[in-house]
């Protein structure tokens, strides 16, 4: 089992994502869309820093969430139990683009998230947005557990504890972002 290196503040995330849109320059991208909920956040930061509108899909495994968008207990386990074993619940897109798909036809797109680890979701989501045609897709995040070769820009490699873990002493902070879908700068 994987254990996070230190925990990243939300400051810290602010300055990690900016660095990552800096990294992004060189692919001149005309759209950002993030992967909610960790790359909602960083996506938010990486669009405003390239002067894009942040756009947004949800990818999750289909045993983390019931038909009304909460994860039951009963389902967390049984998640945690096939990820233990190697056999993580299949992802699926929940929610789909969060605007028009005709917005990325002929676009070069920054895919963002907080972290990638084996890349499928990543892939999930580069199969989800290549149905909307795209010039491009290129991938951006902040960790890069495995030293995956899906990602296009990242900062770090490992596992480190985001503020919108649970377990963050930061979690009430973000929540309080997330929810009102406002970014401000911290």
């Amino acid at each position: 089992m994987l254990f996070p290196k230190r925990s990243l503040t939300l400051k810290e995330i602010e300055g990690l994502s900016t660095t990552l849109a800096l990294m992004a320059l060189d692919f001149r991208p005309d759209v950002v869309v993030s992967i909610k909920t960790g790359g909602w956040y960083v996506g938010e930061i990486v669009s405003h820093a390239l002067n894009l509108q942040n756009h947004s899909i949800t990818i999750c495994r289909e045993n983390d969430k019931d038909p009304h968008g909460k994860c039951s207990d009963f389902k967390k386990i049984i998640s945690i139990i096939r990820r233990l074993f190697g056999k993580p619940s299949p992802l699926m897109v929940l929610k789909g683009l969060d605007c028009e798909g005709s917005l990325l036809k002929n676009k070069k797109v920054l895919v963002v998230d907080d972290a990638v680890h084996s890349g499928k979701t990543l892939a999930l989501a580069y199969e989800y947005l290549g149905s909307f045609e795209p010039s491009q897709l290129k991938s951006a995040v902040v960790g890069n557990v495995h030293s995956s070769n899906c990602v296009d820009y990242y900062i770090y490699d490992g596992v480190y504890c985001y503020p919108w873990s649970r377990i963050s002493k930061q979690y009430k902070k973000f929540l309080l972002i997330y929810n009102a879908q406002q970014f401000k700068h911290i």
